[in-house]
Parts: structure tokens; sequence; C-alpha cells
């Protein structure tokens, strides 16, 4: 007796491309797709591939091009070097990237999220891949997902997770060496894991985290989690360029040899090839589309084998699909993309205005000051450190001091590598009763200037002498 025929999955308007009826998962498996959108979003996906991994490696005027030093609040950044102090240039940076996004969105819909997501990048630029050279193609995966857990199926699923551990485990050692210099992340990696049990934990949670998201949780980031998504429907209007069905020209479906079928032929590949699930048929913004253009080339495919124009399914407006003319310039386009500029505009400004080096005083090794005679003495460490190698002048002023001696006016810094030179202050030790203050100043030959302020101590201090800087 043959098995009753499994009756096909048909996702409506209404419900999640990845639910069956009964609330229950339903694994997508999209089918094997080529293309013009196809070959460029594989371009995409590995430059922005290449580029993640490569960043850590490069090294510009000397310091990495990306590194974000938490311990030792020092952040580098394609040749500049920011402290904590600089936290508040992140909203501007913010700000810009946001409403840029924003903009984009209502231009040309979710085409973020299909070609420069790194959710779908490594998805379906990497895991993807790698399950369908172990388990097959989708068809194949499909029956493999029916089939009793037999040997074959382990063996097959148990390579497939086997390599997914791997590539897991090389991206969160990439994703350490945006946080540790990639030399030693070398020593880290060739140390025994007991040696350094906190980057070895960091590096295990990472790497499970990242084989159960781009492994298992996949779309469901996407449709559930992904605020983005959520946000689609205020972003879009009917001017936006989205994926979409052309219902006039598509409708009534039916077979080729059908006269009175119109040009969908209901053969579903669409629906088969959408790494969400949907079936792009059923109009309308759907939440689950992230523009990837997957269907966009799997029509135009059948249709050019039917020798008939592609576009059935292509990217327009509401508007174009109704057949009226679209809009391209509208106000929401004009306040989106001038808050975007001023964004940027601010982080333009504010970076002008930050140093690429960095200047603290300290207090020198031992007791606070010695008294000689009626006289203080404080020594203090002026420590500089830059992002490049540079040249600066060091000046020190000390209202009530009678001596301020720097040993050393002129500073080579080298790049990511701090230097110090001594200061030492004497005077009076009326004059040192803590609320006297020394000011240093360091200035490059370009005229970039920071300075740092530290009180000098003596024994006749009040309440307020006890802070150091």
């Amino acid at each position: 007796m043959n098995p009753p025929k499994r009756k096909r999955y048909l996702p409506t308007l209404d419900s999640l491309g990845s639910l069956r009826e009964d609330g229950s998962r339903r694994i997508i498996h999209p089918a094997e797709v080529t293309g013009k959108w196809t070959r460029l979003r594989r371009a995409v996906f590995a430059v922005l591939i290449a580029v993640m991994v490569a960043l850590p490696w490069v090294r510009i005027r000397g310091t990495p091009a990306v590194l974000l030093d938490i311990p030792g609040r020092r952040f580098y950044l394609f040749g500049a070097i920011f402290g904590a102090e600089h936290t508040y240039l992140t909203f501007f940076g913010i700000t810009g990237v946001g409403f840029g996004l924003i903009f984009l969105t209502s231009m040309v819909g979710r085409t973020y999220c299909g070609f420069f997501c790194p959710q779908t990048v490594f998805i379906e630029g990497v895991y993807r891949r790698i399950e369908a050279w172990i388990e097959g193609k989708a068809t194949e995966r499909r029956k493999l997902d029916q089939r009793p857990w037999d040997a074959h199926k382990l063996l097959r699923r148990g390579g497939k997770w086997a390599a997914y551990l791997v590539v897991s485990l090389a991206l969160a050692h990439v994703v350490l060496g945006y946080f540790v210099p990639v030399r030693e992340m070398a020593r880290l990696v060739l140390d025994k894991p007991s040696a350094h049990p906190e980057a070895f934990a960091w590096v295990m949670g990472v790497t499970a985290l990242l084989a159960f998201d781009f492994g298992w949780f996949r779309e469901q980031f996407c449709t559930i989690l992904c605020p983005y998504g959520r946000l689609q429907g205020s972003l879009i209007d009917e001017d936006t360029i989205a994926v979409g069905y052309d219902t006039r020209r598509g409708e009534p479906r039916g077979k080729p040899s059908d006269p009175a079928a119109a040009d969908c032929v209901d053969c579903f590949r669409c629906v088969e090839v959408c790494p969400t699930g949907i079936d792009i048929r059923n109009g309308g913004a759907q939440l689950e589309c992230i523009s990837c253009l997957a269907c966009v080339d799997a029509c135009d495919d059948v249709m050019l084998s039917l020798d008939r124009a592609p576009g059935l399914v292509r990217q327009d407006s509401a508007k174009g699909f109704a057949g009226a003319p679209r809009r391209v310039v509208r106000p929401q386009l004009f306040i989106d993309a001038g808050l975007g500029v001023l964004g940027l505009a601010a982080l333009t400004f504010s970076l002008r205005q930050v140093v690429p080096f960095d200047l603290k005083l300290l207090r020198g090794k031992g007791v606070p000051y010695t008294l000689h005679g009626d006289d203080v003495e404080n020594v203090l460490r002026v420590r500089l450190a830059s992002s490049g190698a540079l040249q600066v002048k060091l000046t020190a002023t000390a209202p009530g001091a009678t001596s301020v001696l720097l040993p050393i006016s002129d500073v080579a810094l080298q790049a990511d590598k701090a230097s110090e030179v001594p200061l030492l202050l004497r005077g009076p030790r009326g004059a040192f009763s803590g609320k006297a203050k020394v000011t240093v100043t360091a200035k490059d030959e370009k005229g970039r200037a920071v300075s740092a302020e530290a009180v000098m101590l003596g024994p006749d201090l009040g309440a307020a002498s006890s802070s150091a800087p």
C-alpha cells in the first residue's frame, strides 16, 4: 500500500511561513536558485565576510583598524583613538546610521535585511551552504527530516553540526579579535584553557550562540525577535520599492496550456526558494519578507523558460503594481535624509574635535609629597598615549609653586605605546593647601591640544584636598 501523498504547504497572509496550522515549527529548506540577484547577493556576502575577518588584522598608523579595549577603556577606530570620555560620540553615530537606515527603508524596503544584515549574510552565505554540501539539495533535506534516526541520518546530521561548531568557533575567535589584540589572542589560543578561563568561557559561549542562531533558530530571529522587521509597516508607504507580485498580469493562475490562464502557472517556485517560507503572491508588505529577491530570480527563470516576459514577481511600489505613477520625491524622505545628515554632520564635527592622543596626570609612587624645610615638593607623572606616531610639546602651569620642572618638554609618541614624563612641583607649604592646581597641556604640530589638572598636595590640606587625579 502506497503512503498517502504529503499535502503541499501553502502559507497565507495571516500565518507565518515557518509555522504549521497546529502552531509547531515547520523547518524551512529553501530550494536552490540562480539569477542576477542571487549572484549579486553572494558577491556582497563574500565582501562583507572578508572585511569582517580582516579588520582585526589590519593596522592603520601602527594600531588595529578596529579594537574595542574595554578593560583599558580605549577604542581604536580606523587610526583614531577614543577613550571612555568620548562615549557621547556613539549617540551621533547611531542617530546618523539609524535615520540613514530609515531613509533606505523608505526608498527600497528591507533591502538591508536581504543583502547586508549579518543574520542573512552568515545563514545564506555560510551555514546554509554547509548544509547543502553535507545533506544535499532542499528536496533531499526534506526527505532526511522525515527519515527515522538511523545510521545514515545520524551521520549526515552529526557531520553538519560538527561543521557548524567548527565554523562557529572560528567566527567566535574573529569576534574576540575585536576586543583583544590579535597577537594577544594568538597567545590565548596557544595557552591551555585553564590559563585564561574568562576568555575561554566567552569564546565557548559565543560559539554556542552562533551555532544555535545560524544553525537552528535562523529565520525565527527575523520574524519574531528583530525589531526592524516589526517597524517596517511604519517606515514604508505606497511609493516604497518592495518585492511584490503583479496580480494584474498573473491572475487567474493556470497551466501554461490553459488559454484562459494568465502568466502565473502556479508552479510554487517562488515559495520553494523563500528563506522565510512566505508566498509572495499573497501580496501586501509581508512581515517575513526580507527582500532577498530569491523569488524574483526564481520567477524570472520560469517566465523565460516559457518565453514570457520576466517581472511577474519584481521590485516595484504599490502604486507601480496598480499601474499608477510613483512619487520618488516625498516629504518623508526629506525628513529622514535631513535627520540622518544632521546626525552624521554632528558626528563629523565632534570627531574633528577629538585629538589623536591622550594625557593623564598620575601621582608619583610612594608618599604623596615631601617636606624640604618650609617648602613642599610634589612628584607627578605625565602619561601620554597616541594612536600614531606624533611629536607633542608639554607645558605646565602651577600658580603658587616656585618651581615647575618638566625634564622633557618635547615628547615623541609611538603608536599604541604609552610614554611617561616626570613633573616636579615645589613651593611654600602655605600654597599647597589643597586648593592650588597644576595644569599640564600637550600640543602637537597641528595645534591640537589636550589638558589635565591635578591638586597640589601638602601637610596643611583641608578636607577637599583628599582627592587625587
